[in-house]
Parts: structure tokens; sequence; C-alpha cells
């Protein structure tokens, strides 16, 4: 939130506030905060403090006037009209709470609570699916569960089963369409139809190549592959029992030669991998590495190499 007032002295207060609040010092916050508000009536960060404690004591009306007021001070932050729209909630008025819920979203249209709490809003008016559409852009932004307070947890459950739901309607309408064609293209392979079908409805997602390192052009998003394209899988399939013996024997060895499979160098950005970089966890075995052949690891299962 922006600060207001002037004077080294203001800034202390804000900040010994906030500290209060963090500590759950909530009557020491409460006093801080209105020292404050005696130099700026004003201050959108002392309103919106006020006006969540109102809400969580049950007043519903003075929170009302207090964060609507703090929504004067601060137009751009997010969390005050959301925090407007429960008071709102609370009071039984739908229309001005999602008038509150669009003004969060304008502020920051990545405010995924805004968008868990206004698709829950449409779905009480009776507007299943255009609840659906937003509660689909909520759980495309929305953190992981464990990271979410109960109620937002509750949310995310009711997002997904709406969605769920959703799609399941949207996808039997369709199919209620198409009974007849189908009967005349009986016999015929309608995969990639089905598939087209799917994504529309939200039951498919359509997975496209996101590698790392290299983009290799002109691949097909094709998820799982027809086993018929690749004859000779049954041969290789055919030798498990044969790559089991070989696998166990080599777990028994006391240094059986597996090494990282991921092995950057330090210092390189890896997301999400960085805890396997380097670790045995995800560990191989090589056979042939960047081209070359590993004539001991070969010898060593040579039914599978």
């Amino acid at each position: 939130m922006a600060l207001t007032g002037t004077g080294n002295a203001l800034n202390s207060l804000v900040e010994t506030a906030r500290r209060a609040s963090r500590a759950g010092y909530p009557d020491e916050a409460a006093r801080t905060w209105e020292q404050v508000r005696k130099s700026v009536p004003d201050h959108p960060e002392a309103l919106f403090f006020f006006g969540q404690r109102a809400l969580a004591q049950g007043d519903a009306n003075g929170a009302v006037q207090l964060l609507a007021r703090a929504a004067n001070a601060a137009p751009n932050d997010a969390l005050i009209p959301l925090n407007l729209a429960n008071a709102y909630r609370a009071l039984g008025n739908p229309d001005l709470e999602q008038t509150a819920l669009d003004a969060a979203l304008k502020a920051d249209p990545y405010c995924y609570p805004a968008l868990l709490a206004k698709g829950a809003l449409l779905e009480r008016r009776g507007l299943s699916r255009l609840a659906a559409r937003v509660f689909v852009d909520a759980l495309k932004i929305t953190p992981a569960e464990e990271r979410l307070s109960a109620d937002l947890r509750a949310l995310v459950a009711r997002a997904r089963s709406a969605v769920s739901d959703n799609t399941a309607a949207l996808d039997a309408f369709v199919e209620s369409r198409l009974g007849n064609l189908r009967k005349e293209h009986a016999g015929a392979r309608l995969s990639r139809f089905d598939e087209c079908k799917d994504e529309l409805t939200g039951a498919k997602k359509i997975y496209t190549q996101q590698p790392v390192m290299l983009h290799f052009p002109q691949l097909p998003a094709i998820q799982f592959y027809d086993e018929a394209e690749f004859p000779w899988a049954k041969d290789l399939e055919a030798g498990t029992a044969a790559i089991e013996r070989e696998l166990d024997a080599l777990l028994r060895e006391p240094e059986p030669g597996f090494r990282p499979y991921l092995n950057h160098p330090d210092g390189v950005p890896l997301n999400e991998t960085a805890p396997l970089n380097k670790s045995l966890d995800w560990s191989a075995y090589f056979f042939w590495d960047d081209g070359k052949r590993i004539n001991d690891h070969c010898k060593q299962c040579p039914q599978t190499a």
C-alpha cells in the first residue's frame, strides 16, 4: 500500500503498527494506527486495518464505511476492494459485492482471491457457466494448495468442482448434437476429432513441447502415440525380463556406476529442477553418452545394450 503523510515520525508509527500486526498484537496495532490517523485521517493502510477489524468483529456496516474510504485513498490496491466485497457479502448485497470485486480485478487482474470470490458469487447468482469461466482463469494462477489458507483451499475445491461440472455438461450437450454424425461415420477413426472436441469443452489439455534447452521445430502435439507407429517396441517389451535381471545384478554391485542424470554447472538457473541437479535421486546408467559408447557398461548389461 502507498504511504501518505510526511515525516520520519509518521513512517516510524506505520512501521510499528505493521510489526504489531505481524506479531499478533492487534490491540497494540490499533492504538498505533489511531495515532497515524490523527496525523492523516484518510491514511489508507490505517483505514484498511480498522475496516478488516470491524468485519472480523461482525460490524459489516462499519467495515464498509472504513474500507470504502480506504479504497478512495488507494484506488490501485486490490486487497481493499476485495475486503470491501467481503463486507458487502456479509450484508447480503451481491450487486455491490460484484462491483467491489470488479474494482479489485481492475487494480490487479491477477488477484486470484478476487477471481475465486467472483466465480463463487456468479455461481450463487445462478450463472454457472460464467462462473466456470472465471474459475478456470483463477485456477491457472492460484498457488499450490499448501500455501493457501483454509478458506481459499475450500474455494479452490469448489472452483475445481464447478469447472468439472461445467465441462461435463458442455460435453454432454455437444455429444447430444453429434449422435447422428457419429452413426454416419461408424467405424471411422475419430480420435483426432474427439481430441479436438475435448479440448474445446475443456475435458482435455493439449500438451505442446516446452523444452528447457533446445526447441526442435515442427514436432506434433501428440500426448500418447499409437503403438502401431512403433512396431519395434514389441521386441523391446519382450526383453523386459532380461533387462530386469541385468538391472538387479547391477544394483547389487558395491559401485554400480550410476551418476546424476542432471549435472549442470554451479550458478545456472534451474527453477524446479534445482533439487535434482547433481543428485543420485534421479540417476542414470549410461550405455551411450554424448555420442560415445561406454564399453564397460555395455559389457555389464549385454542384453539390455
